[in-house]
C-alpha cells in the first residue's frame, strides 16, 4: 500500500512539474548537515542540499563543483571514483 501511495505522488509531481514546471531558480543558500542529524534524500547523497524557494523541492548539492546535483548516479561513480584515486595514491 505505501508503495502505492508513493508511486501515485510521483507521478502527481510529474504531471503538476509538466503543466506548471517549477525551474527551481530560486534557492536557498546551501544548507550542510550537521554530524548525527537526520539527512534527507537530497543530503544524503553530498552531506548539502539547497531548497527551491518556490515548490519546496530539496536537491543535493556539489560543494566543490558549487552546483546542484542533477544525475545522482553520475555524481555517486565520479565521487566513488576520486575516493578510489586518492586512496591509492
Amino acid at each position: 500500500m505505501r508503495s502505492f501511495v508513493s508511486a501515485t505522488k510521483k507521478i502527481i509531481e510529474i504531471l503538476f512539474n509538466l503543466l506548471f514546471g517549477c525551474r527551481h531558480f530560486h534557492t536557498t543558500f546551501p544548507q550542510s548537515i550537521k554530524w548525527r542529524q537526520r539527512r534527507t534524500r537530497a543530503a544524503y547523497l553530498t552531506g548539502t542540499y539547497v531548497v527551491c524557494l518556490k515548490c519546496g523541492k530539496e536537491f543535493a548539492y556539489d560543494w566543490d563543483e558549487m552546483r546542484i546535483v542533477t544525475n545522482e548516479e553520475e555524481f555517486a561513480l565520479a565521487n566513488n571514483a576520486l575516493e578510489a584515486q586518492s586512496h591509492s595514491s
